[in-house]
């Protein structure tokens, strides 16, 4: 079953507690959005005044990780000739939160 609103036709009204909450939620969205970001820039910041080394400082720690890359499937030969349906995952099922236009 999948849990996609062009699969939906018909939602249920719901009550002025499901609103509020709704409302915590979207704003719950925005401010983890802004923090999100704010992290972001200071995280490129901290990189900016590590000048390329790791570095510490009041108990913090700030280092490089280096992982592999991903494997791009795409480039392995005779792949498109294989059928990959029989290596999927089941199919999960999750609620999704998004205002109405």
């Amino acid at each position: 079953m999948q849990n996609n609103i062009n699969t939906h036709n018909s939602f249920v009204e719901r009550n002025l507690e499901w609103i509020l909450v709704a409302e915590q939620l979207a704003e719950a969205t925005r401010a983890m959005k802004l923090y999100e970001n704010k992290q972001e820039e200071l995280k490129e910041k901290l990189e900016e005044l590590s000048e390329g080394v790791n570095s510490k400082g009041a108990g913090y720690l700030f280092f490089q990780v280096n992982r592999k890359g991903s494997i791009d499937y795409t480039a392995i030969p005779g792949i498109k000739c294989l059928d990959l349906e029989q290596f999927r995952k089941p199919e999960i099922n999750y609620w999704k939160f998004e205002r109405e236009l």
